[in-house]
């Protein structure tokens, strides 16, 4: 069960743990190191499946055996429970990058200086770090996101111009790893 939750957890890193880093105000340029993993994440979610299909048959084979006062250690009743919400987290963390995957969406708003600043986006390894992105860009004073997208990986930002520069919009995007340019920035236009 630790291995495959270990493996859960893994299967995930590249995209659940810059998005918890910057949702705890963490963010720093560690945060992308785990992109590494985003190839091999399904492997690790099958490595992880074998895992818990070789704690399941332990468990049915143990309470196949006879009941023994004897025995040290958990209950039937507790390891089948350690199991059963091994599996679930196990599941969810398997999941999590599928699950958080922003919406692609556009929103527009409006801003007061009316201006738009497009950046391209260097860095981003799944439609998760999309969000992260958002979350990032939505804490700088000034700045809305109308859109965050993986395939372009760009960054549309509504911004007033009396209060933020894009410079501090490519700051706060290096601020958590990932590489930004002003591709355009101009008067918002509807």
């Amino acid at each position: 069960m630790m291995g495959a939750l270990g493996l859960g957890v893994l299967s995930s890193a590249c995209c659940t743990l810059p998005l918890i880093a910057v949702a705890a105000g963490v963010g720093g340029a560690w945060a992308t190191t785990f992109a590494w993993v985003e190839p091999f994440r399904w492997w690790f979610v099958g490595a992880a499946g074998v895992f818990l299909a070789f704690a399941v048959v332990k468990e049915v084979r143990d309470s196949r055996r006879p009941d023994c006062d004897c025995e040290e250690g958990m209950s039937p009743r507790a390891r089948r429970s350690l199991l059963l919400v091994a599996v679930i987290v196990t599941a969810g963390l398997a999941m999590s990058p599928d699950l958080l995957k922003a919406d692609s969406a556009p929103q527009a708003y409006e801003t007061a200086g009316g201006q738009r600043v497009v950046l391209a986006v260097e860095g981003m390894t799944c439609e998760t770090c999309t969000t992260t992105v958002r979350m990032i860009l939505n804490e700088v004073e000034g700045a809305e996101v109308a859109d965050v997208t993986y395939e372009p990986p760009h960054a549309t930002v509504d911004i007033d111009a009396d209060r933020v520069t894009s410079e501090e919009l490519v700051a706060a995007i290096q601020k958590i790893g990932y590489d930004a340019t002003v591709v355009w920035e101009g008067a918002k236009t509807r």
